[in-house]
């Protein structure tokens, strides 16, 4: 029987992560998460192809009822979609199993923009934080200002008038 277009049925199946050194699991669960540093992430559930089993020498889940399924957690910048058609779904991360870039993936601007867009954004987040901080000293300072003065002030104060008490019973 000739293959033609019309005569492949596409069906839906789940989809495949592909590591930046071309190795892949079947992607089994995946969902939006985030990591200890709040930074945006995929949470995956991976069955490894026989491939990545051997390459990284990976060994059978402590849990049997998992077999070699594992959990991943990728950061949300470093996993692109390849394609979202339901019967060939393909996602990258830029980097290998074991979190290591590849000299192909180095010479590829995207990757190296992604590091600096990362950094970036931890610098954004840094500085909305120390925005908040002073916004609300701001404000406190506008409604309450004797509850400013004594909570920026005192601790000063009590280091400095034993200071002064103590250079006037010298003169």
């Amino acid at each position: 029987m000739e293959v033609t277009p019309d005569s492949i049925q596409l069906v839906a199946k789940r989809g495949f992560l592909i590591y930046a050194d071309g190795y892949s699991a079947q992607i089994i669960s995946m969902k939006f998460g985030e990591n200890q540093s709040k930074e945006k992430t995929f949470d995956f559930v991976l069955s490894p192809t026989d491939e990545l089993i051997k390459r990284y020498n990976l060994k059978p889940n402590k849990n049997p009822a998992w077999g070699m399924m594992y959990q991943e957690q990728y950061p949300f910048n470093d996993v692109e979609c390849l394609n979202v058609d339901p019967s060939w779904t393909r996602y990258f991360y830029i980097k290998t199993f074991d979190g290591k870039s590849t000299p192909a993936m180095d010479n590829l601007a995207g990757v190296k923009l992604k590091e600096t867009i990362k950094k970036l954004m931890l610098e954004i987040r840094a500085t909305k934080e120390a925005y908040l901080v002073m916004k609300e000293e701001r404000d406190i300072l506008k409604s309450n200002m004797p509850a400013y003065l004594e909570k920026n002030l005192k601790p000063l104060i009590d280091v400095v008038t034993p200071l002064i008490k103590e250079g006037m019973k010298k003169d």
